[in-house]
């Protein structure tokens, strides 16, 4: 193989994504394709394939055509093989948990794994020859070796024994005393031990650093022999230096138990250090808390500076993390300045002697606190780590701010069990997300049955789509003046196994879980179907659509609103898409880019829930809006509180200045009609006027208009 030229990469799919086959091609490495069993074959046989990629989507039976692909192609297969797949789960259950096989449902994770995959195949390449090295020696007898009669204490060793213990170079001037002062002290007994007890034996051993030599690790074999026929009894041994296969050893180790971003220890050492944390604590009846702990709007740093500045921030919070955690630190943190983060290739390890830190990818972290006294000590660390986060840091000349939401649980008065422990303070976690963020909370029964609820709506949703459990209701818009209908807010709504459920209590856990995309998705095009059909029948009906903020800062948003406007064939006009004013204003320069594509589109825009995002008059001027939706929580308090009346009568003076119009949310009595009809509001929704209804109430309900209109 010419070790000059790149890798070569073996593309497997019928007609590989063109997205899928520039992401390769930006590797620098070598491409070439198949797609039938007995060409596979060949390929591998003839060429140096060094990694198998397999585009999954592109196969009419998704990854079990995979799977079968691979065994009748590659029954042998040893190469890193990484596979692209649409359902991440259906795959997982098809090719099992082999080391050979990564499944990515994220094409633009490709790069990444196909580095990480090249990267491991030459430490495992490096391991095999360093192994095959010591096969070698073996073979030709290239060990340092040495005898020791255990009659006469005479002893004598080759030149190559001497240098590997640095003793000198003269041949038999060296005594077993000798070898025994370069030997690691923390190893020292055990070589002593095994020269004391004059038998045959097989150990492992450092040999300490000197000036010219870093430590070294030696494999050490010996067995008796007894002359004839004189009968002397003698201790043969050899001894190889084994420090390159450590060192492969370790590399190997690091990947496959450490995150390479933070150097934190990952998912796969947590499995195996937190059960023998427990099983430790159970003999010796100690107190354990496992700490879950997510970033809050991570991914608003993401947004608005890009990946590489959250993977700094990432390390940042890493080394706060394992800071806090160590035995002996100051509950509150010394100084109140920022932090200046640089690129930089250095890491924490986030092992303490006894608490440990694990990242287990993204922004979620799990903290091991061991041999608590009492549960406060967990809440002492929680305190810990929240004030160290919320110091400042400054990325690539932007300062950011970050909290965090800590989930704690304990052994033994919650589980025995590190499963349940992890699922406890996962779900602890974000019952203190649900609480406002920046806190902490202890599991508890009642978290329990919360998330118990929380799992069954989530499993619920993922299902609901092709269940077709959802249905969107139309609620009126009304002028004030005159009562009139003037438009509509489509409103989502799930009933599941003969339970409606509320969107107050599915929305958030859509939202969390990355479901709220798809499910907003169905939505919008539902709603522009109806209001298209609507509009054959002959009524123009507007209708308020809503968009979340994560589906908002989808790249391809905008695309997709413009690929549902054209394949609905519904009148742009007669949609408005609501974004709320905190979404804009977390991604203000971005939101505004975003806004003034969709206005390009010929649809209209609404900033929902306004009067809670701290918008500036200056800004809210320049943005391309149509309406201002005032947020219910106002509307709901405007007859018996005064500041929130002034807010109130504020949006109104404000929209009717900028030339926008006014819809006031959650309209529940007359009265407050009367005050918003005083203040010159012209619009309104709420259960005042009517609750959400069918389709074919609405269109009742509805004046009619000119076909033309």
């Amino acid at each position: 193989m010419n070790e000059n030229r790149p890798p070569l990469v073996l593309l497997v799919a019928p007609t590989p994504s063109p997205t899928l086959e520039r992401a390769l091609a930006s590797t620098g490495l070598r491409v070439v394709h198949s797609n039938e069993p007995r060409e596979i074959l060949e390929k591998l046989t003839e060429l140096d394939i060094r990694l198998i990629v397999v585009d999954g989507r592109r196969f009419p039976r998704g990854a079990q055509e995979v799977a079968t692909l691979l065994h009748e192609g590659m029954p042998e297969n040893t190469l890193p093989t990484i596979v692209v797949v649409d359902d991440i789960d259906a795959a997982i259950e098809i090719f099992g948990s082999s080391s050979a096989v990564e499944i990515l449902a994220d094409e633009r994770l490709l790069v990444h794994a196909v580095g990480r995959s090249l990267k491991t195949q030459k430490v495992h390449e490096d391991r095999r020859r360093a192994e095959t090295r010591f096969s070698r020696a073996r073979l030709m007898a290239g060990f340092a070796s040495w005898e020791w009669s255990l009659e006469t204490n005479r002893f004598a060793c080759d030149l190559e024994l001497l240098e590997i213990f640095d003793c000198g170079p003269i041949r038999g001037s060296v005594q077993v005393e000798d070898l025994l002062g370069q030997v690691h002290p923390s190893d020292a007994a055990l070589v002593r031990t095994a020269f004391e007890n004059r038998r045959p034996h097989q150990i492992e051993y450092r040999l300490s650093s000197t000036s010219a030599r870093p430590i070294r690790t030696v494999l050490q074999e010996a067995e008796l022999v007894q002359d004839q026929p004189n009968g002397e009894v003698r201790l043969l041994g050899t001894v190889l230096d084994i420090s390159e296969l450590k060192d492969a050893q370790t590399r190997i180790a690091r990947l496959v138990y450490f995150d390479s971003l933070t150097g934190l220890p990952n998912r796969a050492y947590l499995n195996e250090h937190l059960a023998r944390v427990i099983g430790a604590a159970q003999r010796n009846q100690e107190r354990v808390a496992v700490m879950g702990l997510d970033l809050d709007l991570f991914k608003r740093v993401n947004d608005t500076l890009g990946h590489a500045a959250g993977d700094l921030l990432l390390r940042e919070v890493a080394n706060r993390i394992s800071r806090a955690i160590r035995h002996g630190d100051s509950v509150v943190a010394s100084g109140h300045g920022s932090v200046d983060l640089k690129p930089t290739t250095s890491s924490t390890t986030g092992v303490d002697r006894e608490n440990t830190a694990v990242r287990l990818g993204g922004d979620e972290f799990i903290i091991i606190l061991n041999r608590l006294n009492a549960p406060e000590d967990a809440e002492v660390v929680a305190r810990r780590i929240a004030d160290r986060l919320s110091k400042s840091v400054v990325i690539e000349g932007a300062e950011v701010f970050v909290s965090c939401s800590i989930g704690i649980s304990l052994f033994p008065e919650n589980s025995d069990s590190p499963e349940e422990l992890l699922k406890q303070s996962d779900a602890a976690m974000y019952e203190a997300k649900e609480k406002g963020r920046n806190t902490f909370q202890f599991f508890s029964a009642s978290i329990h049955e919360r998330a118990m609820r929380r799992a069954k709506l989530e499993n619920g949703l993922r299902g609901a789509l092709e269940k077709d459990e959802l249905r969107l209701v139309y609620q009126p818009k009304v002028k004030l003046s005159t009562g009139e209908t003037v438009g509509a807010e489509a409103l989502l709504r799930w009933t599941h196994l003969g339970e409606a459920i509320s969107p107050g209590e599915f929305i958030p856990v859509a939202e969390d879980r990355g479901l709220i995309v798809p499910i907003g998705e169905w939505v919008l095009r539902h709603a522009c179907a109806q209001i298209h059909a609507w509009t054959l029948a002959g009524r123009s009906i507007h209708v308020s659509i809503n968009v979340s903020s994560r589906q908002f800062r989808e790249s391809d948003f905008v695309d997709n609103v413009a690929r549902i406007l054209h394949e609905t064939g519904v009148r742009p006009d007669l949609v408005e898409l609501e974004i709320t004013e905190t979404c804009i204003m977390q991604t203000s320069e971005r939101a505004t880019r975003t806004l003034e594509r969709l206005k390009a589109l010929g649809v209209t825009i609404a900033v929902d829930d306004f009067g809670t995002g701290y918008s500036s008059l200056s800004y809210l001027g320049r943005l391309p809006i149509d309406t201002l939706k005032i947020d219910v929580e106002f509307v709901r308090s405007v007859v018996t509180n005064a500041s929130c009346r002034a807010i109130t009568s504020a949006i109104i003076a404000l929209g009717r200045t900028l030339g926008l119009q006014i819809v006031a949310e959650g309209v529940e009595s007359k009265k407050q009609i009367d005050y918003l009809l005083q203040q010159g509001c012209s619009f309104a929704q709420g259960f005042a006027f009517s609750r959400g209804i069918p389709p074919e109430e609405l269109r009742s309900a509805y004046k009619a208009q000119p076909e033309d209109a």
